[in-house]
């Protein structure tokens, strides 16, 4: 639903600026480029029009849609995680409690010890889904339940900001308990701010975004040797093949060391 309405606002405001609103396909195609020229990446351009034809199947059923000149694939893109060393980096320096970070670096962190629980999911956590020592929460995208052991660290985390949050949430992120898209819009945007500053500050080899804390959480488990089905359940993943395509970007140095062992099968020998 929120794919569809986002569509729809955008096509409204090429249509406006286009003086255009006939979806044809040399239409869809200038839109498609619009969107470009305003600094959409190729996969959202594409699920902005998958979004379009959905609704134009929906209510003209049977009519040919035109959108069979425009790209509505999906292009991988390379996921992003920390390595050992610079999550190590940051949890052993973090900033000052009193630093405007502070709060945008815990979440991150509890992000991550939390076996990449999504920022949206985070930010809706309560006291309710706090049981003993686990964390049950339902994703919003989903409705998978999930289950969290919560580490000690997690805890000191829950702990600094318990007397904050004054609406049973267990951070003081949200105004309520249910979330307007607008509001949880802008919180997203300004927690991806705040994390390309503590990018800048632990001098990070990639800028950290809120996907992040979920791809490092799985990388680490994966280089740990941790069972991939086990991965795929904590991530809430609808199968392995998912997680597969998830953690399949190895490191460059991950990379070099496999060509070494390589390398050293053929020459050891001979040296």
């Amino acid at each position: 639903k929120k794919n569809y309405i986002t569509a729809l606002n955008s096509f409204r405001v090429f249509s406006h600026e286009c003086q255009n609103c006939v979806m044809t396909d040399d239409t869809m195609q200038r839109y498609q480029q619009w969107l470009a020229a305003k600094g959409k990446n190729r996969n959202t351009c594409s699920c902005y029009v998958r979004s379009l034809r959905s609704l134009h199947n929906k209510i003209y059923p049977g009519m040919e849609p035109p959108f069979g000149s425009v790209f509505t694939g999906c292009t991988r893109t390379r996921k992003r995680a920390l390595n050992k060393d610079d999550i190590i980096l940051m949890a052993m320096n973090p900033p000052l409690t009193a630093s405007p970070l502070r709060l945008w670096y815990d979440v991150f962190m509890f992000s991550v010890l939390g076996m990449g629980i999504p920022f949206v999911d985070l930010v809706h956590l309560t006291h309710d889904n706090l049981q003993g020592d686990v964390i049950v929460y339902k994703r919003h995208k989903t409705s998978q339940q999930i289950i969290v052991p919560v580490v000690g660290e997690m805890a000191e985390i829950m702990n600094r900001y318990s007397r904050l949050s004054n609406n049973g949430l267990l951070f003081p992120l949200l105004k309520h308990r249910v979330s307007t898209f607008s509001e949880y819009q802008n919180l997203l945007a300004r927690y991806n701010r705040a994390l390309v500053k503590l990018s800048a500050k632990y001098n990070l080899p990639c800028k950290l975004t809120s996907y992040v804390a979920r791809h490092t959480w799985a990388s680490l488990a994966n280089a740990s040797g941790i069972n991939l089905k086990h991965i795929s359940q904590a991530l809430g993943h609808s199968s392995v093949k998912t997680t597969e395509i998830y953690l399949e970007c190895l490191s460059s140095s991950v990379m070099h060391k496999n060509s070494r062992i390589v390398a050293n099968l053929l020459y050891s020998k001979a040296e």
